[in-house]
């Protein structure tokens, strides 16, 4: 792109040369007989003070004067002809350079250009006719095949070359269209001009601006149009003549500081300029002085010239270069700034950027931005022309927009088409102390993040409600340098993942690569925001750990993450794979209920898609990816952290947070199902649980034959405070198995006289390896000794108990229970054995 340009205004001088013929038909010309011969009568001078063709009939028409030419050497005829017809072999019109004839007639030789043939293929053509004709040159095709008005010039130099030139009007100068050799002389003393045509177009000729003479000698240096430079490195020295090209080697560009750096010249269109292509870029936003000498026009008028410029020029610009920093959505009412909208652009490049032409996109409105640099670190506001007053930088944009104060979409644009910019904000930008807003604006956080979610943004702070032109009131200089992860992966079906980033992600296309351990093809992959969606040629391996290892792949900060994962695989819930295991109803106050859930198969099961409800028509379901592992619980609560507190048992790892149906406190039920299939049913009541507890409130009931069908439902110990959300149950249940539980003597009385002071409790297992629990209960479910937790047995063994509690304090006449648990490590189920044991006082 031009940016810096000096124009320069010239005085300029020309050479005073006396042509032997100049016309232009202006209100003193007068037909005089001892100037002009031929048919006068015929011709008028109309309100343009042209030459006229005026017959009323068919015919022909001519008109000659003395040229006073002496020889045909670095001579020109010029003048403007317009036939507003198309020409014809019966309507056409030659033009006379030089002729022997005083009145032309149709075969008067001499030196001619004739407009207008038979056919349809018109063209100028220069003829020599001395007798015989000779075509000498002609001009392009189709110039004159209709109705026209051309300026033409003939040139023939001291090399007896011919040029037939054509003006042209875009240009504003003479183009040449052919050339030739020729020695000649004189014809004729006459120049004239012959017309033939029909009584149709008997006034349709026209001419004006006739000169012949000699060639004006050129005596000056080359003049100096302007002077620009791109930032493609290149230096362009324009003149208003043609250079001589064979004096490039004596053309220098100096500097009086000698601050340029290496260059190649070369001519630019038609040799009317000078180019200079530097090596390395000019100092942007600095003032060169340049020396230029040594160039030539071609007569080797030699010149040269020193001049300033001003370098400024828009450098390309990347993504992110320029940003949106603030935004004004809504002005009123106003704390101490004007209440105008407006938004504000932040150069954070190195580069100086020209704004003119950059695109502002709201919407379907597209708006090009007006002349406007732009600074390194500095900031420029934009907005209405009519409000640019109230603000010292502010670019006025026609038609600009009206911000929406709830959501809304902007887009900036360079002259490449590269989107610099985008934001598109709506209620979750509004954060932070204040919102934006009732006279504050929108502002930016973060301005060196490229990755701007709304968490980048906020209501301004600044105590007027704004930073319109300068640095936002809160802003946070800091780079992005954390590595970007994955939050998690969602299993979309058996052949597809889904990639959930924490941040705004380099979009790659992973379509082709071999992603997956063993090697299978991704056929498909796209993004949706921060997810990545993946397909492969085919589905999966169930219930199985798979490693996916991505090519390098980073945040749009370019933060590069681990390229390795590991995806576990799920299997789809079947009837009877997962269970409902516990329920809370009835929480004490400022609690929650609670559903807890045990996976009694072998497979790892997705559970979205799943929901728990209090019938079918009120169903809660789980629309998050979740896997429950083999043998083990989640619960779902509305206040995951209470029930962390409140129950000592608990699986901190393993609660949901989600609201849950209100489940009644007296009776109900719990519907395990999705959309299409009903896997468990829990029906309730309150009097279910243990008939001697007073109070029920926060005690949950436990389902005690995890393994079997036909369910069993108890209260909740004591001992683990009536709960056990996302944990084994205290109410554990054994399975028929292998595991055998004794107690000898089953009456003891432990009063020292050495008779049933204690009794012995004997134990198997037939596994490997197990861990063995061995706890002794009252009556009421209180725990009152741990004879073993967790310990790692043999096959079988035995424990004494002489009737002392965890305090060493002597335990109460009454009936307790002897519980003995036994998990197998090898397949983690558990089986549980009881048996009575009764303390008395004889």
């Amino acid at each position: 792109m031009k940016t810096s340009i000096l124009a320069l205004s010239l005085i300029f001088t020309v050479n005073i040369v006396f042509s032997q013929i100049s016309e232009y038909f202006n209100s003193e010309f007068v037909f005089q007989t001892s100037l002009w011969k031929g048919d006068s009568s015929k011709f008028t001078i109309n309100s343009l003070e042209q030459l006229q063709l005026n017959d009323n009939q068919a015919g022909i028409a001519s008109l000659t004067k003395v040229h006073q030419l002496d020889t045909l050497n670095w001579k020109q005829w010029e003048f403007q002809l317009r036939l507003n017809f198309s020409p014809s072999s019966g309507n056409y019109a030659r033009i006379y350079l030089a002729s022997p004839d005083s009145v032309l007639n149709s075969s008067s030789q001499g030196l001619y250009l004739q407009f207008g043939e038979s056919g349809s293929g018109d063209i100028i053509r220069f003829i020599h006719d001395t007798g015989t004709t000779t075509e000498l040159m002609t001009g392009p095709p189709n110039l004159i095949n209709s109705s026209f008005d051309i300026q033409v010039r003939i040139r023939v130099d001291s090399s007896n070359l011919w040029r037939l030139e054509i003006y042209d009007e875009l240009l504003f100068e003479y183009i040449v269209v052919d050339s030739a050799y020729g020695s000649y002389s004189v014809p004729g003393e006459y120049f004239g001009l012959y017309y033939q045509y029909t009584s149709s177009n008997a006034t349709k000729f026209y001419l004006d601006n006739v000169i012949v003479g000699s060639i004006p000698v050129d005596t000056f240096p080359p003049q100096l149009l302007s002077l620009e430079y791109t930032y493609s490195d290149l230096l362009s020295f324009q003149f208003e003549e043609e250079l001589d090209t064979i004096s490039l080697d004596s053309i220098v560009l100096s500097s009086p500081v000698g601050n340029l750096p290496a260059y190649e010249l070369a001519f630019g269109p038609n040799n009317k300029e000078l180019q200079f292509s530097f090596s390395s870029p000019l100092e942007n936003d600095s003032v060169y002085t340049f020396i230029l000498s040594g160039y030539k026009d071609v007569l080797f008028n030699e010149g040269d010239t020193s001049l300033q410029l001003h370098v400024l020029y828009g450098e390309p610009c990347l993504q992110g270069d320029v940003i949106f920093n603030e935004l004004m959505i809504d002005p009123s009412p106003s704390l101490g700034l004007p209440e105008v909208e407006y938004i504000e652009l932040y150069n954070r490049s190195e580069k100086l950027i020209n704004l003119h032409q950059f695109l502002l996109v709201n919407d379907e409105d597209t708006l090009s931005l007006a002349q406007g640099w732009l600074r390194p670190n500095t900031y420029v506001l934009l907005c209405s022309p009519a409000d640019t007053t109230y603000f010292t930088n502010c670019i006025g944009v026609v038609s600009f927009p009206n911000l929406s104060n709830n959501e809304d979409k902007f887009v900036l644009i360079d002259t490449l088409g590269e989107v610099l910019d985008e934001i598109a904000y709506n209620a979750d930008y509004f954060q932070g102390e204040v919102e934006a807003g009732n006279g504050r604006s929108l502002a930016l956080k973060f301005p060196n993040y490229f990755c701007k979610s709304s968490q980048a943004w906020e209501g301004s702070s600044a105590p007027v409600g704004g930073s319109p032109g300068k640095a936002n009131f809160n802003v946070h200089w800091e780079y992005d340098t954390q590595v970007p992860r994955v939050e998690f992966i969602e299993i979309l079906d058996t052949s597809s993942l889904g990639f959930h980033f924490n941040e705004s992600m380099e979009y790659a296309d992973f379509s082709g690569d071999t992603l997956i351990i063993p090697d299978v093809e991704v056929v498909a992959s796209a993004w949706l925001d921060n997810t990545l969606k993946l397909r492969w040629a085919q589905a999966f391996p169930l219930n199985e750990y798979i490693t996916l290892k991505f090519h390098p792949i980073a945040d749009c900060n370019g933060n590069f993450m681990d390229t390795t994962v590991s995806v576990l695989i799920p299997d789809r819930v079947q009837t009877g794979d997962v269970i409902i295991s516990e329920v809370l109803f009835n929480p004490v106050t400022g609690g929650s209920d609670y559903v807890e859930l045990y996976n009694r198969s072998e497979k790892y099961i997705s559970l979205k898609g799943v929901g728990l409800g209090k019938s079918e028509e009120d169903m809660i379901f789980i629309d998050t990816p979740l896997i429950l592992a083999p043998y083990a619980y989640v619960y779902f609560s509305a206040d995951v952290s209470f029930q962390e507190k409140h129950y000592p048992f608990v699986g901190v790892q393993n609660g949901w947070e989600m609201n849950l149906p209100n489940f009644p406190n007296d009776s109900g039920r719990v519907i395990l199902a999705d959309s299409f299939t009903i896997y468990d049913v829990f029906v309730y009541s309150e009097k279910m649980h243990f008939q001697y507890f007073e109070d029920v409130n926060g005690v949950s009931l436990e389902r005690v034959n995890l393994m079997e069908d036909e369910a069993q439902w108890y209260s909740a110990g004591s001992a683990v405070n009536y709960g056990t959300p996302g944990y084994k149950n205290s109410q554990f249940s054994t399975v028929e198995g292998t595991a055998s539980l004794t107690v000898s003597p089953q009456i003891i009385t432990p009063n020292g006289d050495g008779e049933k002071d204690f009794t012995s409790i004997y134990y198997s297992f037939e596994a490997l390896k197990y861990m063995l629990t061995l706890k002794i209960y009252n009556e009421e479910g209180v725990l009152v000794k741990i004879l073993k937790n967790n310990v790692l047995n043999g096959d079988s063994g035995f424990s004494n108990w002489s009737g002392f509690d965890e305090n060493n304090h002597l335990c109460g006449i009454g009936n307790y229970i002897v519980v003995a648990e036994f998990l197998d490590l090898e397949t983690q189920q558990l089986q549980v054995c009881r048996q009575i044991l009764i303390l008395s006082g004889k």
